[in-house]
């Protein structure tokens, strides 16, 4: 799990967009999220997005095995405000996951948004 966290900047830049990834509609308007480095180009989907209160909630980062992963992705995703996953979702086949955060100001002042992703490299 690759954490990637942008500030949400009350003007409207960096990452102040996440946060409308918890609306159903922004969120199917604006998925699935390229992403393009200098050397590679990845398109994330996005399986689920959860509004986190960031005084009480830790980041899992690294995984003992490949079930302990899918156990993993299968509970944050179940618990989550927004689940796109779908029944039977097949949470082995997932690889490679990015979480996308930043802050986001409207329950407990401290809280953040998180978007979990699947990566697909492009070719």
């Amino acid at each position: 799990n690759a954490l990637v966290f942008g500030h949400h900047l009350q003007d409207g830049t960096m990452f102040s967009k996440l946060g409308g990834f918890i609306d159903v509609a922004y969120l199917d308007e604006h998925t699935p999220i390229q992403i393009q480095t200098p050397t590679e180009k990845a398109s994330l989907t996005v399986l689920a997005v959860d509004r986190v209160n960031a005084s009480r909630e830790t980041v899992r980062l690294e995984f003992d095995t490949a079930l302990d992963h899918a156990t993993w992705l299968a509970s944050v995703t179940a618990a989550s405000d927004r689940n796109l996953s779908s029944a039977g979702f097949d949470f082995d086949s997932v690889e490679n996951v990015v979480t996308l955060c930043t802050c986001s100001y409207s329950t407990w002042g401290n809280e953040r948004t998180l978007v979990y992703c699947a990566i697909e490299m492009a070719d």
